[in-house]
């Protein structure tokens, strides 16, 4: 604690919110995943993480579950499944999903690094991203990747 009582620094996807409004009911989805992937496993190794949601609003249809990568990453190789949330098995591909209200969805995301990816959480994120069938994000988060 520096005891200055300043405000932290806005950084996107980590401590900001994202709100959307409508006279009609509409999805909202949580989204809860690690905060930080440290590949200690180092390049070429594929790692996986899992991500469990839940829809506390509208029946949202044609979602389709998206990895963001930002230009300051570079070679990562993304796939996203969904997975039974009991077992953990990979059911499919996570594309063209109906998510009902109350869902509970999860999914697990496979990242296997190129290249090296340097420690520096606020800037190397990747973003999650639940998209319904118009294009609306309906659910996000974004988490840090490092292999150093």
């Amino acid at each position: 604690m520096s005891g200055t009582n300043a405000a932290a620094a806005s950084i996107s996807g980590v401590n900001t919110l994202t709100i959307s409004a409508s006279t009609t009911p509409l999805p909202d989805i949580i989204m809860m995943a690690t905060g930080t992937l440290d590949y200690r496993t180092g390049v070429g190794n594929a790692t996986a993480f899992a991500v469990a949601t839940s829809n506390i609003g509208a029946t949202a249809t044609g979602v389709s579950f998206n990895v963001v990568v930002p230009s300051s990453i570079t070679g990562l190789v993304t796939q996203v499944n969904q997975t039974n949330p009991t077992t953990g098995a990979i059911i499919g591909p996570a594309t063209g999903l109906i998510i009902n209200t109350g869902a509970q969805p999860t999914f697990a995301v496979f990242l296997t690094p190129t290249q090296p990816i340097a420690y520096d959480p606020a800037n190397n994120r990747i973003t999650l991203q639940l998209v319904d069938g118009s294009g609306k994000v309906i659910g996000a988060q974004s988490v840090a990747v490092s292999t150093t």
